[in-house]
């Protein structure tokens, strides 16, 4: 694939073109005057993410028969999780989550494409509305920064 002309002028003087993806996408941003992806995923982002393990059980329609699937989460928000699933998935499927400890449940709708894993599948759901309460922990605050030195 040919460099763009933007790229191409931003490589130094000896030709390298070593650029990497995001300083690609940064020039490309800068020239366009759009925000840069980082700042996209930051900004579309509505909580801290905690790793932590809690069982749960998915109840969703596939090919019109109403199933139930155990799972367990990889990480969570306040606003969803990041599911390990048997099965995928696929973007846009809408389901009820149930809490296995609380018996607690809320609707969801899976965010984007699950990635296969050798354990199953990482499937990305969101909450039909932010409910910090759901998994039953205290999330950091936003304003949280883990220290340097770890």
């Amino acid at each position: 694939m040919p460099t763009p002309p933007s790229v191409a002028a931003s490589t130094s003087a000896a030709g390298t073109r070593n650029a990497s993806a995001n300083e690609v996408a940064r020039t490309h941003a800068a020239i366009r005057g759009m925000p840069q992806a980082n700042t996209i995923t930051a900004e579309r982002r509505r909580g801290r993410r905690v790793l932590l393990r809690i069982r749960a059980n998915v109840h969703v329609v596939l090919k019109g028969k109403e199933e139930m699937l155990e799972v367990t989460t990889l990480s969570v928000n306040p606003a969803g999780a990041m599911l390990v699933c048997s099965k995928n998935l696929t973007a846009q499927t809408q389901f009820v989550l149930e809490h296995a400890a609380t018996k607690q449940t809320i609707p969801c709708r899976v965010v984007s494409a699950a990635k296969q894993v050798p354990d199953g599948f990482h499937v990305p759901i969101s909450f039909d509305a932010p409910a910090p309460n759901f998994w039953k922990i205290d999330f950091p605050p936003e304003d949280w920064k883990p220290h340097d030195d770890m």
